[in-house]
């Protein structure tokens, strides 16, 4: 028994650290997370200094993080030191280790698990090297949804609260895992005796979600959350076509994720022709519904390779696990050997040519080093000049002034949102007036960027953005800064100590426009 234990452990401990050191090289080695996880630490840091729940200092409280749980972790590690990345990329290791032990533990075919779980490494790169919610998204989605195909009501009773301060969807999984662990308890022990069962559960649960409404009323003035640090829209937006179109993609990306999607619901479907109640895999099966449905209803900023799918990737594969063998068996032998090689090699592959996440990292990375550059120019300037940019998190990371989010300018009330974030060409729907409400200093983008190009085209057919901003070069000792500068803050600069040459063929294309 203890040698089951000890293989268990090493074969998770073994598979993550392997992975995710792989992932780590194959996207450029990063020494931080993605743009996402310098938000966080922004808000921890202006929390645990006083400020409260605040993205630039003195402004409004606004919950522009998506984890409250998560935050509250990073304001832990910045009381012990303020160089956190190490430690929380550790401890995201630290999840997936628990993550994939606990599969294991339930799985009697552990390599056939470990092929598929292995074979897609978005998982590793999401859920450890981000920096952000997913791994402890992911532990506790696996932990709650197992206890409640388990009917452990203990687990249930403490995890779905833990599961509720996590993520804002939570608020729809906890009353669907709650009304699947009733159906489980009633058709086990009868309907009475599951009510009285699913006492303790329901009202912890009911407890924290009741307390977290109180909390964002009283400190954020509503009660629905928003991962919008700019407040001028919510986080998640009902988008069906978008949603349709991200599934497809999250499919055909990797012929593991097709195979296991298949299998999947195959096995969900042979359990209620089988009708012999709600069976474990059933269970599990009906758990993970709403992470495969909220994704088709809902559009995310953040919604990049996948993100919101990924979380569900171990129980997914452990259900396929489970069955496999059914499958598997009658293959040939050569094709036996050769199946688990294709689909590890294939998917290692297609992640290696794969640029989203990659580019999720460089532009962290060259957002705070940009900042660092501003803070450096205008160092001893009052006021700081106030920026707009899209990769917001980087540049507050490092730069002291205010920053805003140019994803807050993008108005899902005025049409949808081109899909790909505009990278077809389309116009993405832009709110002018809350740019002229901000009135940024600077306004950094990168026109080739599909995003940034799109937003930065619809800010210039506006007639007030050219009267007010004009683009080119910032010299300032040995430092150089291109962006959108206003011209109210070139003309104020002290001369002598600035020097800015601008874009000519920029003002002679506005002219022609």
């Amino acid at each position: 028994m203890q040698d089951r234990v000890n293989r268990q452990n090493g074969a998770a401990l073994l598979s993550v650290l392997v992975c995710s050191t792989l992932a780590w090289l194959l996207l450029g080695a990063p020494s931080s997370g993605i743009n996402d996880a310098d938000v966080f630490l922004v808000y921890a840091w202006n929390f645990l200094d006083g400020h409260g729940f605040v993205y630039n200092v003195g402004s409004e409280q606004i919950e522009g993080f998506p984890s409250l749980l998560w935050m509250m972790i990073c304001s832990i590690f910045l009381v012990m030191g303020r160089s956190v990345e190490v430690p929380l990329f550790l401890l995201n290791l630290l999840f997936g280790i628990i993550t994939v032990y606990i599969c294991l533990k339930r799985c009697n075919q552990k390599p056939t698990f470990l092929v598929l779980l292995c074979a897609a490494p978005a998982w590793f790169a999401w859920c450890q090297i981000t920096l952000v919610e997913s791994g402890l998204w992911c532990l506790l989605l696996t932990l709650t949804i197992l206890a409640v195909s388990e009917r452990r009501i203990f687990q249930c009773t403490v995890l779905l609260p833990l599961l509720a301060l996590t993520r804002p969807e939570s608020m729809l999984w906890g009353w669907w895992l709650l009304l699947v662990l009733f159906a489980g308890l009633g058709v086990d022990r009868g309907w009475k005796v599951g009510l009285r069962l699913l006492f303790r559960p329901l009202f912890a649960y009911g407890t924290v979600w009741a307390a977290l409404l109180l909390f964002r009323g009283h400190a954020f003035g509503k009660l629905l959350p928003s991962s919008s640090c700019t407040n001028t829209s919510p986080g998640l937006h009902i988008n069906i076509g978008s949603g349709v179109h991200d599934l497809l993609d999250y499919l055909f990306s990797n012929p593991v994720v097709l195979l296991v999607v298949l299998v999947f619901n195959w096995v969900c479907i042979r359990e209620i022709v089988r009708k012999q109640g709600l069976s474990r895999q059933l269970a599990v099966g009906f758990c993970l519904l709403p992470g495969l449905g909220i994704p088709l209803l809902m559009e995310e900023e953040s919604f990049r390779a996948f993100r919101l799918y990924l979380p569900l990737w171990p129980l997914m594969c452990l259900v396929s696990a489970w069955v496999m063998p059914l499958l598997y068996n009658r293959l040939n032998k050569p094709l036996r050997r050769l199946a688990p090689v294709a689909l590890l090699a294939a998917g290692w592959l297609i992640f290696a040519l794969s640029p989203n996440l990659r580019h999720e990292f460089s532009m962290a990375r060259e957002s705070r080093e940009q900042g660092a550059v501003l803070a450096r120019m205008f160092e001893g300037h009052t006021p700081l000049p106030r920026i707009a940019a899209s990769t917001a998190g980087g540049y507050k990371h490092t730069y002291a002034g205010n920053v805003y989010d140019l994803t807050g300018l993008t108005d899902r009330q005025m049409g949808p949102m081109a899909v790909g974030g505009g990278q077809s060409g389309n116009p993405i729907p832009v709110n002018h007036d809350i740019l002229h409400e901000w009135q940024p200093d600077i306004i950094i983008g990168i026109d080739s960027d599909g995003f940034d190009g799109s937003v930065l085209r619809e800010l210039q057919s506006g007639p007030r953005f050219k009267q007010h901003y004009v683009k080119g070069e910032l010299w300032y000792n040995d430092e150089i800064f291109f962006a959108y500068f206003s011209r109210q803050f070139i003309d104020g600069l002290q001369d002598g100590h600035y020097a800015f040459q601008q874009d000519l063929q920029y003002e002679l294309n506005m002219e022609d426009s």
